[in-house]
């Protein structure tokens, strides 16, 4: 299965994991911030576990995803983050 067609199955779940995850990783929300926003009758989405957020294959997944959609300040910010990691 192609990255879109996973995109198109999944639908709002997929866009709201991708946001639910950068929302973490930038420290915009805390996950009991993500949790709270969410509808009652609803899950909540993360593209991985909370504690993988901070690996390069992840952000770079990120990364990816937020060109593809042209949220580029989103990217800039992936991206100070990815440079960061490979620093050191």
């Amino acid at each position: 299965m192609t990255k879109q067609e996973m995109r198109e199955m999944l639908g709002a779940e997929f866009t709201e994991g991708y946001n639910n995850s950068f929302d973490l990783l930038t420290r915009k929300a805390t996950i009991d911030d993500i949790i709270n926003r969410t509808p009652v009758d609803s899950h909540v989405f993360f593209i991985t576990s909370p504690e993988e957020l901070k690996t390069p294959w992840v952000i770079e997944e990120m990364l990816e995803y937020f060109i593809e959609i042209e949220e580029y300040e989103k990217c800039a910010e992936l991206k100070k983050i990815l440079d960061k990691i490979n620093a050191k």
